[in-house]
């Protein structure tokens, strides 16, 4: 028998499920944060477990972070209802153990707190993660190993979105893979390299300001575009699961 534990992450663009099985991440699910796929994601889900082997006798727990509380209930019950295992949501209460200097320690995202966790656990400090979901966001963690604050910019979705949506004429795009040049000769490729170098210029002027009062900061990188950006951030451990990472050791500490 495997011990499988249940880590999901219900976020703006996307959400993601691992199965941790004896305490490594073996599996995991992608699927769009959007009604249409909500309405699909029982059906995903129970072919995923199917497809990887996992019996519902092998799934002891896990636990859910979400930024998005319409879809929560909907992802929930449609995990119990196929494998007969309900989870927890989280909240404060799952990552109190978190040492914060913040004003309201109310007001961190469940996401923020997995990363948080993940990077102490895997990384140690202390280090400043980026992540670039919908929105990029900044967190340190001190050398103690203290969360002091964080900073949010802009992602890279919302920035498409922005200037497709404040134009009559500029079309829709995606970045899923760096500009050829700093200058584009045609209008796709001008949204594109205006979006990505000032994206990547910014991390990398922030990443300069922290190694002033930290120079010995490990830097982590994750979150969905943190993929197209990792070869020019080089000096950063590139770590798509971090969330997932630090859903399950807040789950095992709880």
């Amino acid at each position: 028998m495997n011990n499988t534990i249940i880590a999901v992450d219900i976020g703006n663009s996307t959400i993601c499920v691992g199965l941790f099985v004896d305490g490594k991440l073996k599996h995991r699910l992608d699927t769009i944060s959007s009604i249409d796929d909500i309405l699909l994601f029982k059906q995903k889900f129970s072919y995923f477990l199917a497809s990887n082997h996992i019996d519902n006798k092998d799934i002891v727990g896990g636990l859910i972070s979400s930024v998005v509380p319409s879809f929560t209930n909907t992802i929930k019950n449609d995990i119990f209802e196929v494998c007969n295992v309900t989870l927890d949501v989280m909240s404060l209460k799952h990552f109190s153990f978190i040492e914060m200097d913040i004003d309201n320690p109310r007001e961190l995202g469940s996401d923020l707190a997995s990363d948080l966790v993940a990077c102490k656990k895997h990384y140690g400090y202390p280090s400043l993660i980026i992540d670039m979901g919908t929105i990029t966001k900044f967190l340190l963690l001190d050398e103690k190993a203290v969360f002091t604050g964080t900073s949010f910019f802009p992602g890279v979705n919302g920035c498409i979105n922005i200037m497709r949506s404040s134009t009559a004429q500029l079309p829709t795009i995606s970045l899923d893979n760096k500009p050829k040049d700093l200058l584009g000769k045609n209008t796709i490729d001008a949204m594109k390299s205006g979006i990505y170098y000032p994206t990547l210029f910014f991390i990398n002027g922030m990443k300069d300001e922290m190694r002033k009062k930290y120079p010995n900061v490990k830097l982590i990188l994750t979150g969905g575009n943190g993929n197209t950006f990792k070869d020019d951030l080089k000096d950063f451990i590139y770590d798509k699961d971090l969330i997932l990472k630090g859903i399950y050791e807040i789950y095992i500490n709880n």
